[in-house]
């Protein structure tokens, strides 16, 4: 009878400069006692580097319908090793199955010497690390997870279940206990992306008491909520050590994530605290659900925005991965890591708005309604108003205050110079200026961020959007769109009177 959880292997297909190649095929479940090590390196090429290993007479390709990837047993000079490649988008991942240098490092150097012209560069190494698609248990996330464990793991025995299958224990009212028990201390002992509350419903058990009595039961929920917790933050230092080089990093996602993170252990802190009777303990189980429900959906969204949904559960579901750890408050500050994503996000975000389809002739509220509501509140602080909480008030008072000629004159005296000059160019242009060439001419302003109550703009551009006074955005012209800087329309005739006195002062002294 063959075991499942071996490798089966094709002896001797070919026989090349004294190398032995064999073929072999991956089962769902696979354990490893050798220790792992991976590489990963940055391509150009997928295409180029597959047709290489394939036409190279020391490798054999390995195919599965469910993964794309090519797997080798290679045997040189009386030692072997079993390593896997993994091919994915612009990365390249060669694991190895041993930690003994005269093993890994002949192959290494092979593959590297082969298809070398492809590789850019090596950008990390993880030892201890496994592919997610050879893993001790199958990556399963979400609905590859949920079409596992409700069509086919039910069948299966399970030893802790006495050898018999979760629909046999379905059958008694002890077998029934066992499995819900077993599913309960299954959340807080793996690190699957799964929540396994589905597969309770799924298998009628959510309006089952579980006999622990109290104290056994109290114990359960605070390891609930305690893996809880670990599960959160090691997925979000797995998608955090994931981001070598971040081109979009989900901040807002994530941030939800830790607030989850928070909640529950400040509900925890709480129900510890509490007088526990069955009514509080039920109240907190419900809390722990609705949170678990959320993480993993919040999981989910943010594993599909990230740059590579392959190596953070990678490293999220390896044993062998530990987080790094923070040591003092001062370690926080100064990671650069998480500066660096949260002013990539706010640049992204700032983007989008500047994206937005404007009107040549647009309106002070219809510029309004294309900024974010933060932005909005950064305009009515610095026109000196208050009193409002509803967002629809504030544009409505913004709108009223921009339109007074009086308060328009005011605001202008804030400004120096560039900042008139600048309006003075727009004005000269109808009210609309491209946006490239106001840059030219006035600097920049790559150092605006997106957070404007936290980090006021401080180019010249942006101070002045800060105040209402300029709207940037894209005009169609000619089947075409074009980045520019607009004047709202009903401020154009204020500034064109406030201007025309000036200019003729100016060319009196000119």
């Amino acid at each position: 009878m063959k075991n499942k959880d071996t490798i089966k292997i094709h002896k001797k297909r070919k026989k090349v400069n004294n190398s032995e190649i064999y073929q072999f095929d991956l089962f769902p479940f696979i354990s490893f006692s050798d220790k792992k090590v991976s590489f990963y390196y940055k391509i150009d090429n997928s295409k180029n580097i597959e047709k290489i290993l394939k036409n190279s007479p020391y490798f054999y390709p390995y195919k599965n319908r469910e993964i794309d990837c090519l797997g080798y047993w290679l045997k040189n000079n009386n030692s072997s090793s079993l390593c896997a490649i993994h091919i994915r988008d612009k990365k390249f991942i060669l694991s190895f199955y041993s930690n003994k240098s005269d093993q890994v490092e002949p192959v290494k150097k092979e593959i590297e010497s082969l298809v070398g012209k492809s590789i850019r560069y090596l950008f990390s190494v993880f030892p201890g690390d496994v592919p997610s698609f050879i893993q001790e248990n199958k990556v399963l996330i979400f609905k590859d997870a949920e079409r596992y464990y409700q069509k086919e793991w039910i069948y299966k025995k399970e030893p802790s279940l006495g050898n018999r299958s979760p629909l046999n224990c379905l059958k008694s009212l002890k077998g029934r206990a066992e499995l819900l028990k077993f599913l309960e201390f299954k959340k807080i002992q793996t690190f699957h992306l799964y929540d396994f509350n589905q597969l309770i419903n799924f298998l009628g058990l959510s309006n089952f008491k579980l006999s622990l009595g109290k104290k056994g039961y109290i114990e359960l929920l605070i390891r609930r909520a305690d893996h809880m917790i670990e599960t959160i933050e090691r997925f979000l230092s797995a998608m955090v050590a994931s981001y070598e080089y971040p081109t979009y990093f989900p901040f807002e996602l994530m941030e939800q994530l830790s607030n989850i993170s928070i909640d529950i252990q400040d509900e925890e802190d709480h129900f510890c605290n509490s007088n526990l009777s069955w009514k509080i303990i039920k109240l907190f189980e419900w809390f722990l659900k609705e949170k678990e429900s959320l993480s993993f959906r919040l999981m989910e969204k943010i594993l599909n925005k990230s740059q590579d949904k392959t190596l953070v559960t990678t490293l999220y579901l390896d044993p062998n991965w530990s987080p790094p750890e923070i040591s003092s408050e001062d370690d926080i500050e100064d990671d650069e890591l998480v500066e660096m994503a949260l002013w990539i996000w706010e640049k992204e975000m700032k983007q989008k708005t500047e994206k937005s389809l404007i009107s040549p002739r647009i309106s002070i509220s219809s510029a309004l309604n294309k900024l974010p509501a933060l932005w909005i509140d950064t305009i009515y602080t610095n026109l000196g108003l208050s009193g409002d909480n509803k967002l629809l008030d504030k544009k409505k008072h913004i709108k009223e205050f921009l339109s007074d000629r009086i308060n328009v004159k005011t605001i202008l005296r804030f400004f120096g110079k560039s900042h008139k000059e600048m309006l003075h160019l727009i004005m000269d242009k109808g009210g609309i200026y491209p946006y490239h060439r106001l840059m030219e001419k006035f600097g920049s302003d790559e150092e605006d961020g997106f957070l404007w109550n936290e980090m006021p703009p401080v180019s010249i551009v942006g101070q002045l959007r800060s105040f209402g006074i300029i709207t940037v955005g894209m005009v169609k012209k000619n089947n075409k769109k074009y980045k520019v800087a607009l004047i709202p329309y009903e401020l154009r005739p204020i500034l064109k009177w406030l201007f025309s006195f000036k200019l003729v002062k100016n060319r009196k002294k000119a």
